[in-house]
């Protein structure tokens, strides 16, 4: 998605493509009968017996962990630990946590929570998937943007090069010892 350039994503979006910060969909394929035959399509290719798609309407669902992963994602959801948003209210969630996030910690919102359509407990690992950290205090649970690790031009962080430093195993150190003397 990174290599797009401005003409392809404005093509991609006249064909009604969405790239969103997490997920690249279709909202047109969200609607209750393509979301029906996405669902039988993925049990065929799946080999599984077809399965229900999520009522119409509904934006968020409890997981049922005795369902496939991939079932969810067939559907048009993308699956918070035990809670599974539908991809464009998880989108939209997204943006609003992002302006948000602006002005600093910010608490779970009434309109956050009818984005999300979940209670107060159930937005803590949406939040989290989406990027960012629950922090609970006097005044309650605020989130505030995760720091992301920054990488070197091998896409590795510092904490992973310190892990192959300290590790006796590694084929580097033993040139930690030769460098020393």
């Amino acid at each position: 998605v990174a290599a797009l350039t401005n003409q392809d994503r404005a093509r991609l979006h006249q064909l009604g493509v969405r790239l969103g910060s997490a997920s690249v969909y279709v909202p047109a394929l969200l609607k209750p009968a393509p979301t029906r035959l996405a669902c039988l399509l993925w049990a065929v290719q799946a080999g599984v017996t077809p399965l229900l798609p999520p009522p119409p309407g509904r934006v968020s669902l409890a997981v049922d962990p005795t369902l496939p992963a991939g079932y969810w994602q067939a559907a048009g959801f993308r699956v918070f630990d035990a809670i599974a948003l539908r991809v464009d209210m998880a989108e939209r969630l997204a943006g609003k946590a992002r302006a948000l996030a602006k002005a600093g910690p910010f608490p779970a919102t009434a309109e956050l929570l009818s984005l999300a359509g979940c209670s107060r407990e159930q937005l803590v690992p949406v939040l989290r998937g989406l990027g960012y950290a629950a922090a609970t205090g006097e005044a309650g649970t605020v989130f505030s943007r995760q720091a992301k690790a920054k990488r070197d031009r091998r896409g590795k962080t510092r904490r992973d090069r310190k892990a192959v430093e300290r590790s006796a195993a590694s084929p580097f150190a033993m040139l930690k010892d030769i460098a020393r003397r």
